[in-house]
């Protein structure tokens, strides 16, 4: 009796654990959908056995379920529990079967691809293959997830903006209005040097006056070195092109280059910084005058110029990359982070509580010569003394951490255990005589190549997958071997520096990431916003990954909004995951709350002015997003 009492209480315990663990996971069946009869019939037969010593209702309070739907599935047995929308018999209007295979193959079909969705679907009639009507067809492509094959080829185009190589080779001329509180505009134009993003002149007017252009340009020009003649950048309009601008030109203070007409690039860099300048600045104070605003703008300058470290840059002002004063700016900065993150390791240890107290206070275990034990203690004592005293900490722990790795402990126990062996001087002998040097690049040669194999990028799950410890990639990256992107992917040093950087540590680490609204408006060049964080998209029903850098804002979308318009683009040797252009200018539509209404016309016009536009695939995305009815009146407007 006393082993049943014990066992009674052993299950008890245990059902208590799980039922709390249930509770703190959040997990509830009345959530979730089990689409698997399988699954249901297992379930069941779960119940039906306990609810021989527990009752039913009780049974239903713990796992999350109503007891109508446990009935249903009770009384669905007979039709083999399967995930049908509905019984035939119970909703006799729902397509049939074959009626349903038929719309898959004809609208997956190779032979009708050049026909829209609504075409289909009077095609059909015609054929008198299906006879139903719109709402139906997109409702079936929907819950189906069905694609059809109409990727459409084009030619490539730049994905890097332009870039120079030296201060002054290429400036950025444009115009921008401001609205004042009441109603009235004020232009705005500026010069900006492309390098190092400064902005080398500037004028504000109440008026629009074609001859300021000229009047900046010429402002700009006087800091300028001798037999330098920058390219400015500008659009076509009547302030660019004009009898003054035509006389600097000609006397050779500048070269004219109209954007999208001379050159591929876009006049994007000056326009980014306008947004900057209002949504950060402008539009957060009273617009009252042109003399505030002249204020504002000129104070946003001065701290854009001297103060604002630039991310592209690594932390180096505008006029440090223009003056060329700030080279060691990236490595101050990196040798401040390795001391603070020093300084936190060592504060975070020193941290006690009452338990560590009672652990310190524990009498230390005796160990004998040659155990685990004595080897790890005499082992960190010996490396920490006879390792040269000019060498850094660091290096000791990349020794260690590499001969651990490679089978060192192995290799050192068997020689220790021997009768006639010394533990202390055997390992006194292997650190003065160097003999561990071999031991410590066998880890590190194998992890190298295991990386070209895979491109130079892997996660950390899949290199211990392939046998390289995790001490052996924390001891590389302290060397500088492998780079540390983000938490838990790494990528070799010696590998060309990343043109997407961000991208590529989203796409390497989560594979079901796609990158989503403005971040894929910057990426298809939609837009004229920089994003501040990467956008991306994940199934609603995942755990969406975590990153610590790059900073990340992750939606999770249905699987009908997830699925579609997804395209794969090969960036520097990863394929990374980008919403087309016409799922992105829907998904604007669809959170134009989130984004802002303006942001979703901008990318209109900018999607029409390309000259490559597929309204129809616009629209079949718009009705499976729901926001058709929105965009319609848009699209008329504008095409």
């Amino acid at each position: 009796m006393h082993l049943l009492e014990r066992r009674t209480v052993r299950l008890r315990a245990l059902l208590r654990l799980c039922i709390v663990l249930l509770r703190i996971s959040g997990f509830s069946l009345g959530s979730r959908r089990l689409t698997n009869g399988d699954d249901k019939q297992k379930l069941l037969g779960s119940l039906d056995h306990a609810s021989r010593f527990v009752r039913l209702p009780r049974l239903f309070q713990w796992i999350g379920i109503s007891s109508a739907r446990y009935y249903d599935w009770k009384n669905s047995q007979e039709c083999g529990l399967t995930d049908a929308s509905s019984c035939p018999k119970s909703t006799p209007g729902q397509m049939t079967s074959k009626e349903l295979s038929d719309m898959r193959l004809m609208l997956e079909s190779e032979d009708y691809r050049h026909l829209s969705i609504g075409s289909i679907v009077r095609l059909a009639s015609r054929l008198s293959k299906v006879h139903a009507c719109s709402s139906t067809w997109y409702r079936a492509i929907q819950s189906g997830n069905w694609v059809r094959s109409r990727k459409r080829i084009y030619p490539p185009k730049p994905r890097v903006g332009l870039r120079a190589a030296k201060p002054n080779e290429y400036w950025h001329v444009d115009t921008t209005i401001v609205r004042l509180v009441d109603g009235s505009r004020v232009y705005l134009q500026a010069v900006l040097d492309n390098y190092s993003r400064r902005i080398l002149a500037w004028q504000l007017s109440e008026k629009f006056d074609t001859t300021i252009t000229a009047e900046i340009l010429q402002e700009a020009a006087k800091a300028l070195p001798k037999n330098t003649v920058p390219s400015a950048v500008m659009d076509s309009g009547v302030e660019n092109v004009n009898t003054k601008v035509n006389e600097l030109v000609s006397d050779g203070t500048i070269k004219r280059v109209l954007a999208q007409v001379d050159i591929a690039q876009s006049n994007s860099m000056i326009e980014a910084w306008w947004r900057q300048l209002k949504h950060q600045w402008l539009f957060l104070d009273e617009l009252d005058s042109a003399t505030s605003v002249r204020r504002l703008v000129g104070f946003y300058v001065e701290q854009h110029n001297t103060v604002v470290p630039h991310f592209a840059f690594q932390g180096q002002t505008p006029d440090e990359m223009y003056f060329g004063t700030g080279a060691n700016v990236p490595a101050t900065l990196k040798q401040k982070r390795d001391q603070a993150r020093a300084a936190r390791l060592a504060h975070n240890r020193a941290v006690t509580c009452a338990r560590c107290k009672i652990e310190n206070t524990k009498p230390a275990m005796v160990t004998t010569e040659g155990s685990p034990r004595w080897f790890d203690s005499t082992f960190n004592s010996l490396q920490s003394s006879l390792w040269p005293l000019s060498g850094p900490p660091s290096s000791r722990t990349l020794f260690s951490r590499m001969f651990c790795s490679a089978g060192g402990n192995q290799f050192l126990t068997r020689n220790l255990t021997r009768p006639e062996t010394n533990g202390t001087k055997y390992l006194q002998e292997l650190f003065t005589g160097g003999v561990l040097s071999v031991v410590q690049s066998v880890a590190s040669t194998r992890a190298i190549a295991l990386f070209r194999q895979h491109g130079g990028i892997m996660r950390m799950a899949d290199v211990v997958r392939s046998g390289v410890s995790r001490n052996t990639l924390y001891a590389m990256r302290d060397a500088g071997e492998v780079q540390q992107l983000a938490r838990g992917l790494f990528r070799l040093a010696e590998m060309p520096p990343l043109s997407q950087t961000d991208l590529v540590t989203i796409a390497a680490k989560s594979q079901q990431a796609v990158i989503y609204l403005v971040s894929s408006l910057s990426f298809h060049e939609l837009t004229t916003q920089i994003p501040h964080e990467v956008w991306i998209a994940v199934p609603r029903n995942s755990e969406p990954p975590r990153f610590e850098f790059p900073p990340v804002r992750t939606s999770r979308l249905s699987d009908a909004a997830y699925s579609i318009g997804i395209e794969s683009h090969e960036i520097d040797g990863v394929i990374v995951r980008v919403y087309s252009p016409e799922k992105t200018l829907v998904d604007c539509f669809a959170r134009r709350n989130e984004i802002g209404l303006d942001v979703a016309l901008e990318t209109l016009r900018s999607y029409v002015s390309r000259g490559r536009t597929n309204v129809d695939l616009v629209m079949e995305y718009a009705s499976k997003l729901r926001v058709a009815k929105t965009i319609r009146p848009y699209l008329e407007a504008i095409l």
